[in-house]
C-alpha cells in the first residue's frame, strides 16, 4: 500500500461549475483532487454541498483518502479557514475508505469549510484541497 502522503491542490470555486486542475501538477501527485463542484444534486440530497472528484494517478490502490480545505479570496494569500484546518482527518464527512484503483476517478460528497462572510460557492474564493492518502 502507498505510504501516507499529504498533497495540496488548487481549485477555483466558480459559482457551481467544475474546475479542472492543471495536468502538469496532478501528474506529480499519487492522488489528486481532480475537480470540485457546488451544484451536484446527489451531494445536495445528502446535505453535503461539495462534490469532490478524486483521481488516483499512482501505481497502487488507495485504502483511504482524507482531506481539508484551505480557502482564500482570489488574489489574496490569507487562508480563511484557519479553524477548519482543525477538523480531524478522521471526520466522516471529509474521509472515504473507498478503494480507488490506479487511474480511477471517484466522486465523493463533502462538508464545506466554515468561511465567515462568504457562501462556500462564492466566485470570490479559491480552494486548495489538502489530501492525506493511505
Amino acid at each position: 500500500m502507498a505510504a501516507p502522503v499529504a498533497a495540496s491542490i488548487m481549485l477555483a470555486a466558480c459559482g457551481g461549475s467544475n474546475e479542472e486542475v492543471s495536468s502538469s501538477y496532478t501528474e506529480q501527485q499519487s492522488v489528486v483532487a481532480e475537480s470540485i463542484a457546488f451544484d451536484d444534486k446527489e451531494c445536495a440530497a445528502q446535505r453535503l454541498p461539495i462534490a469532490l472528484v478524486l483521481k488516483n494517478n499512482g501505481s497502487e490502490a488507495t485504502r483511504s483518502v482524507s482531506w481539508h480545505f484551505a480557502v482564500n479570496r482570489v488574489n489574496h494569500s490569507d487562508n480563511l479557514t484557519g479553524l477548519d484546518m482543525g477538523t480531524p482527518f478522521t471526520d466522516a464527512n471529509r474521509r472515504t475508505d473507498r478503494i480507488i484503483e490506479p487511474g480511477e476517478s471517484f466522486k465523493v460528497c463533502s462538508s464545506a469549510p466554515r468561511i465567515e462572510g462568504y457562501a462556500p460557492d462564492s466566485k470570490e474564493l479559491e480552494y486548495r484541497v489538502i489530501l492525506d492518502t493511505k
